[in-house]
């Protein structure tokens, strides 16, 4: 099924259709057209953030278009305080031509089955969003010391403890 965007405020809905959830409605306002689309999914431009329950930190990022495609994200700023992402000017013109709107940071988690102790965040190609003019980007951090696969979740101290220790063969101060 593909959901029929319109322009407008108000009570307009779409129905979404999703593998997770069945049938969902959300406002039109809520959609996000990610005019590039997704690495790795160049025509999948519309979205809409589902919760994923009341007190979690995570987020679904459903598509319109398809409804098997949707991915776990979350804010990277409780997972790294000091995340800063670099704009280049062209993401600034993309997202917020203005210059003056609020950008919301999402970043996109990958769970291992059977293992979600190990997810981790992609800090290298956040989702950046302009949540007044509803457009998002994701933004490719090249030159940049953030990791693809951030741990989310601390070692750990059995963790930490059972890790092999670097121990080098020389004099001691």
């Amino acid at each position: 099924m593909q959901a029929r965007m319109s322009k407008g405020d108000g009570a307009e809905t779409i129905t979404v259709q999703t593998s997770r959830f069945g049938e969902v409605q959300v406002p039109v306002s809520q959609a996000i057209h990610f005019p590039q689309g997704l690495l790795g999914f160049p025509t999948e431009r519309d979205f809409v953030f589902l919760l994923h329950r009341q007190d979690s930190p995570f987020l679904w990022l459903q598509s319109l278009s398809s409804p098997h495609l949707a991915f776990v994200v979350t804010s990277p700023f409780p997972i790294v305080p000091e995340y800063q992402v670099q704009l280049t000017n062209e993401d600034r013109r993309d997202l917020d031509p203005a210059g003056d709107d609020p950008l919301l940071i999402y970043a996109l988690v990958t769970i291992p089955r059977g293992n979600p102790a190990a997810m981790t965040v992609n800090l290298l190609g956040p989702l950046v969003v302009n949540g007044r003019i509803r457009v998002g980007k994701q933004v490719v951090m090249n030159d940049s010391a953030y990791s693809h696969r951030q741990p989310v979740l601390a070692p750990t101290l059995s963790e930490k403890l059972a890790a092999p220790k670097n121990t080098s063969v020389g004099a001691s101060p």
